[in-house]
């Protein structure tokens, strides 16, 4: 065994425990010297699986498509590994629709390991549901909360499941798991999630047509939390909504004037988020009284879809200068050497 090969074992027998450590000895060696194949694919892969587990930026971690080629077929674990890792460099360079696509088809292997498949899907899983995957989605939440032993795990996999149908268009499958999760949520004192839970029950039974029993349940809900609670905003929000599918415009600008004066009470004045469902409903309201598109409505929808745009360029920046800074490191500590 090679002065290399010993250094990269320990570093990946490290990388568990002391992942920085484990980095540092990595890139305390030139890659460029490392001329056999086996070497060179575990160095860039563990290197990889260390940037995921420390959540840093993978933007200099391309070669791991070229160690994941050379263990795919080989190396069971080390081909899921490697693939997650993959999946994860796709996701960071803005390539999620193959992120996961390389997830899928890890998904799709026979004889994987539980363990390795619930790592697989749970990833798989959370990038489905930030794309709003619906039906696509389902089946690998439904085989997440399967493999999933731990209690607290399997709620969060149902609650995936629960944002897949809804995504999906099956209300009722939808409500019906909520119900267990607001049972849950009661059962164990879970303060937080049950009121979260019963939010997103009122904006279900929106979803179903039932804005009657959205109202009582929101009236309920600020009856127990209080008319200034965390999500009082969101909860006149939905109120105003469910005005305006009554054809109460009235009571709808009046809940929707109290969920942003409350927004920015809450959460300051740059909430893009609320901003850019507040923006629509305030353009349906006016134009339902007047008849009149305003392009400040539109420009309003427009600027907060540029400015997360500009928000996300500036963070790839920003990974992409992270990325440099540590290749200048890792020379550094090369010429120390």
């Amino acid at each position: 065994m090679s002065q290399y090969d010993k250094e990269i074992d320990q570093a990946e027998k490290m990388m568990l425990s002391n992942p920085d450590s484990a980095l540092s000895m990595l890139d305390a060696i030139d890659a460029s010297e490392l001329k056999i194949d086996s070497l060179w694919a575990k160095y860039h892969f563990i290197k990889g699986y260390g940037h995921l587990k420390r959540n840093r930026s993978m933007i200099g971690d391309s070669l791991i498509i070229y160690a994941h080629d050379y263990y795919r077929g080989k190396n069971l674990v080390r081909d899921i590994r490697s693939g997650i890792v993959l999946a994860w460099y796709k996701f960071w360079v803005g390539d999620t629709p193959g992120a996961m696509t390389m997830l899928d088809s890890l998904a799709g292997l026979p004889d994987v390991p539980d363990s390795l498949m619930t790592q697989t899907l749970r990833i798989r899983v959370m990038l489905g549901a930030s794309e709003y995957q619906g039906q696509q989605l389902i089946p690998y939440a439904k085989k997440l909360h399967e493999l999933e032993t731990d209690s607290l795990r399997k709620i969060e996999a149902n609650y995936m499941l629960l944002t897949a149908y809804e995504y999906a268009g099956e209300t009722d499958s939808a409500l019906y798991l909520l119900d267990q999760l607001v049972d849950y949520a009661r059962n164990h004192n879970w303060g937080d999630k049950h009121f979260m839970f019963e939010l997103e029950r009122a904006q279900l039974l929106t979803e179903k047509s039932r804005s009657a029993e959205s109202d009582a349940l929101i009236e309920e809900i600020f009856r127990k939390a209080g008319p200034d609670n965390g999500a009082a905003d969101y909860l006149h929000f939905q109120y105003a909504i469910n005005a305006l599918n009554s054809g109460d415009i009235t009571r709808a600008s009046r809940h929707l004037a109290l969920a942003d004066s409350l927004a920015i009470k809450l959460r300051g004045d740059d909430d893009t988020y609320f901003r850019s469902y507040s923006n629509l409903l305030h353009a349906i309201i006016d134009f339902t009284q007047t008849g009149r598109i305003k392009l400040m409505h539109i420009n309003g929808l427009n600027n907060r879809q540029g400015e997360r745009y500009n928000r996300m360029k500036a963070s790839q920046w920003e990974s992409e200068r992270g990325a440099l800074h540590q290749q200048n490191w890792a020379l550094a500590l090369k010429a120390e050497s």
